[in-house]
């Protein structure tokens, strides 16, 4: 995942990098969905590719990312979404990327 965020967030995103992309998938989407549920970005477009759904988000300061929707595993989006919002509360800071 590139990113440009505080250096206390790089440690969580050299975790996540770490894992399989399946739990990297969900993670990124689960930080999507929390940062729109905080009202810090919003769902710009959705796109199908290649049988899979992209989500575009736009973040509070215009900048874009993308990720993929997971498939399947209601119960560890569930998990990965709480430890999302957890992350960013601990923080006080909300990671933004770099649009490709």
């Amino acid at each position: 995942m590139e990113t440009n965020m505080a250096p206390d967030l790089n440690v969580l995103s050299d975790m996540i990098d770490a894992q399989s992309p399946e739990v990297r998938e969900l993670f990124q989407y689960a930080l999507g969905l929390v940062l729109v549920e905080n009202g810090e970005a919003e769902i710009a477009e959705q796109r199908t590719i290649d049988a899979r759904r992209w989500i575009i988000f736009r973040t509070a300061n215009g900048e874009l990312f993308s990720v993929v929707e997971p498939e399947g595993n209601d119960r560890r989006l569930s998990t990965l979404c709480a430890v999302a919002q957890e992350c960013l509360e601990e923080q006080g800071s909300v990671p933004t990327w770099r649009s490709d």
